[in-house]
């Protein structure tokens, strides 16, 4: 089983610290971009101060909770 990365959806990220400005990482001659947050299983993962932003996870989470109790409420 081989793994396939896509340069396309790749991204490099460090915790607790600067992105190195003079480091450049590429992936079948495609450069891979240095960002300050990314999103990993529906949370937003902070580069500088490691913060983990669940809110969008919780506003899914709450909406789809309230459809069930509309649905619940007609039967």
């Amino acid at each position: 089983m081989d793994i396939k990365f896509n340069s396309v959806k790749s991204q490099l990220i460090t915790f607790a610290g600067e992105n190195p400005n003079q480091c450049a990482v590429t992936l079948i001659g495609t450069p891979i971009p240095w960002v300050t947050k990314v999103k990993y299983l529906g949370v937003y993962l902070f580069s500088k101060s490691g913060f983990i932003d669940i809110s969008d996870a919780c506003r899914k989470f709450y909406g789809q909770f309230n459809n069930i109790l509309s649905v619940l409420d007609k039967c």
